[in-house]
């Protein structure tokens, strides 16, 4: 982020954790790594659900959006996620995060970041694999992990399936809690609970994802479970004691889904050159501009395919080159423009030839009086047969405008 007078800027930045490096930081669970990313940190929430924060602002009520494998993982009643020894660390393929403002591209739950986990699929997996982990406090289990995935790449299929659990302790420390003993009189008193109630600190976790392929078909379900536990403390007012702890929490189902099918893409890779300058005669400018539909085999859409070119796609030029000026000579200025461009395919016919398509136009201010403009210009000064085509497969180009005289007046009147 920086500062500059008057305004704020958030700078996005973009994080990609791999594998390797997810593997061999020994993560035991998604806050472990997080942990690793500079900005976060972790806080908990009612019912003792622990969750994140970026750059000191809170963002467990919808301000940090969670996906995993392009699904939503905030629940919907507050938009919440929660971390703490929920997700399978051991079947993530790769980390995104983007720290910073997302939501005019992700929607609403996007305010600090997005965190995109991806998962292994049937080309990484290609076979089973399985995992168990099991961590020891000083009082207590800290954790037991279990983990299997299976995927396979087919003939003209591929799936891939993942299953998860996990139960485990917040903490083996005791914990002190406030209590209000004397509501009255805005009486409390610190009544602390011992690393032997384990029960009071407990996570439950579980999910299943599972995806299917079928050539331009894709499936993918997730189920996810996730249960905290937190303590309530019972205090008898009569008797002035406390009477025990009894068992409190919250629990997270969650069932997602999604099918699609891909259609074919079309799309290009090219580049744009532009050069400008001003001075006080005026200013002017030239460009370059190209395309090629065959890079990295970009289009796939045989009805947008030029036939006889691979690099082409029907209708518009791969290379133009423009130029415009504008010259002022007091009150008048002189605006002459250009542009070339090269061969265009049609549908079923023959190419359209290289057109070079050249405008002049001159513009008077203040005419006779203060706010009158006028303007006269000659266009397509070649007279170069320019047709519309149409840029898939369809009908014949259409004829485009040839040469054209046009005068102009234009009253601007100010009060």
């Amino acid at each position: 982020m920086r500062e500059t007078a008057g305004e704020t800027v958030f700078r996005h930045q973009f994080l990609f954790k791999p594998e390797e490096e997810i593997v061999n930081s020994g993560a035991r669970d998604f806050i472990d790594i997080l942990r690793l990313v500079p900005g976060f940190e972790f806080g908990y929430d009612v019912e003792g659900v622990t969750s994140a924060g970026l750059r000191g602002i809170w963002g467990h009520e919808g301000k940090i959006l969670l996906l995993v494998d392009g699904q939503e993982m905030n629940e919907l009643t507050y938009a919440t996620i929660q971390l703490g020894s929920h997700y399978n660390v051991n079947n993530i393929k790769r980390i995104e995060i983007l720290r910073g403002p997302g939501s005019c591209v992700y929607g609403g739950f996007a305010e600090l970041a997005v965190i995109n986990i991806i998962t292994r699929k049937s080309d990484d997996l290609n076979g089973l694999s399985a995992s168990a982990q099991y961590g020891q406090m000083t009082h207590s289990y800290g954790r037991m992990n279990g983990s299997i995935e299976a995927g396979k790449m087919l003939k003209d299929a591929d799936f891939s399936v993942s299953a998860f659990g996990s139960l485990a302790q917040r903490s083996a420390k005791p914990t002190t809690v406030w209590v209000e003993t004397d509501p009255d009189n805005d009486g409390w008193e610190e009544y602390e609970y011992g690393a032997d109630r384990t029960d009071l600190k407990k996570i439950a976790a579980g999910n299943v994802n599972a995806g299917l392929n079928y050539r331009n078909l894709s499936t993918r379900f997730i189920y996810d479970y996730y249960s905290v536990g937190t303590e309530l403390v019972d205090y008898d007012a009569a008797a002035q004691e406390f009477t025990g702890d009894t068992m409190h929490g919250v629990t997270f189902n969650s069932l997602l889904g999604e099918v699609k099918y891909r259609f074919d893409l079309t799309g290009s890779g090219g580049y744009e050159l532009e050069y400008r300058l001003r001075y006080n005669w005026g200013y002017a400018s030239a460009s370059y501009s190209y395309y090629n539909a065959g890079l990295f085999d970009k289009n796939t859409v045989e009805t947008y395919a030029a036939d006889g070119n691979d690099n082409a796609l029907l209708g518009f030029p791969v290379h133009k080159v423009g130029a415009n000026a504008c010259f002022f000579i007091g009150s008048l200025s002189v605006n002459p423009s250009v542009a070339w461009l090269s061969e265009r395919f049609v549908y079923d016919a023959e190419p359209e030839s290289p057109v070079v398509l050249a405008n002049l136009y001159l513009r008077y201010k203040d005419l006779f009086t203060r706010g009158l403009s006028a303007g006269i210009g000659v266009y397509n000064i070649f007279d170069q047969d320019y047709d519309f085509v149409q840029p898939y497969q369809g009908d014949y180009p259409y004829p485009g405008p040839g040469f054209e005289a046009a005068i102009k007046l234009t009253y601007d009147w100010k009060w």
